[in-house]
């Protein structure tokens, strides 16, 4: 009997060329871009491998590149901004 799962070709880390290339911008302005804030959150492999969630750059992007701080309060921990605007505590402690 044949297989019939389907098979995800999407990587699921990316490197900063390619984020590059789904931009559509230059090393120069990527670097700005880092620099400023208005990336999401890379994931350090190493001191000089980094990378980034594929599926979270594609929902970065759908979400009209939000800057990173705002782009954490939203898709990484949604409940934690809510419950700050609300002044209430998380887990009977401070919210970080």
């Amino acid at each position: 009997m044949a297989s019939t799962a389907t098979t995800n070709t999407d990587p699921l880390l990316i490197d900063a060329r390619e984020l590059m290339r789904l931009l559509c911008v230059s090393a120069a302005t990527f670097y700005r871009m880092r620099g400023m804030g208005r990336l999401p959150r890379p994931i350090r492999l190493a001191t000089r491998a980094v990378r980034w969630r594929y599926d979270e750059v594609r929902a970065w992007i759908a979400a009209n590149c939000p800057p990173a701080d705002v782009w954490d309060q939203r898709a990484r921990r949604p409940g934690v901004a809510r419950i700050r605007e609300r002044g209430e505590t998380f887990f009977g402690g401070e919210v970080r």
